[in-house]
């Protein structure tokens, strides 16, 4: 490849990086409204686990920034962070997600992970097998190369690794491709954009004791022009 191509990429991929932010943002509100299930039929992963429930959710740790300001961010630490008051504050002021901890269960299967807008990556990933051990669910954690089951080979362990990754990874992948089909439709500031102001809006009025400002601001590139709206 050569140095000019190398520029190319390099300048698209820089013209585009405001992408990751706005795709989490949008993610969180998208999990938002459906609930935090997500359809499986949508994905395409392994065809054992048709028909099993599957959601996601986000974890306790987030991290917003307002675009063209990277140094400036607002770290949130919350066991609550689904519905909160603190996130939709950050929003309304113009800040979008920059990194978030989920959590995504199929099935039995619970994988841990944070996610990044900076290039989509998947980071702090941790694999629990869910039991069901007289009704009650035990959570087995098998990040730190204890065995499943004692008559579970470490081979069999490392396949269901691989499998719950090539999941979380097919899962990340279709739910950025609805969101860049959702970005790219007209509908998108009158639906997506009006939904994310309407949650900001109700849940600023549920969570903040002082009235919520009547012109709710969120945030920047998911407008298309860099500024709040």
């Amino acid at each position: 490849m050569s140095q000019s191509q190398d520029f190319m990429q390099g300048s698209m991929r820089q013209r585009l990086n405001f992408l990751g932010a706005e795709f989490l943002t949008w993610l969180y509100f998208y999990l938002e409204k459906e609930g935090g299930f997500l359809k499986l039929e949508d994905f395409k992963i392994n065809p054992h686990l048709n028909g099993a429930h599957v959601r996601m959710g986000v974890g306790k740790r987030m991290t917003l920034i307002p675009l063209g300001y990277k140094d400036r961010k607002t770290q949130l630490v919350s066991p609550m962070l689904d519905d909160s008051g603190e996130v939709f504050s950050a929003i309304s002021s113009g800040q979008l997600i920059s990194s978030m901890e989920m959590e995504l269960v199929i099935a039995e299967r619970m994988i841990n992970f944070a996610i990044h807008a900076s290039d989509g990556a998947l980071t702090q990933v941790r694999l629990s097998q869910l039991f069901e051990e007289s009704g009650d669910v035990a959570d087995k954690q098998f990040g730190d190369d204890k065995a499943i089951d004692d008559e579970v080979s470490a081979e069999t362990t490392l396949l269901l690794r691989m499998s719950a990754l090539d999941d979380l990874e097919e899962i990340v992948d279709k739910l950025f491709q609805r969101f860049l089909t959702r970005r790219l439709a007209q509908a998108f500031a009158s639906e997506d954009i009006k939904l994310m102001k309407n949650v900001v809006a109700q849940g600023l009025k549920r969570k903040v004791p002082t009235p919520a400002p009547e012109n709710v601001q969120v945030a920047s590139g998911l407008a298309g022009a860099g500024q709040a709206v």
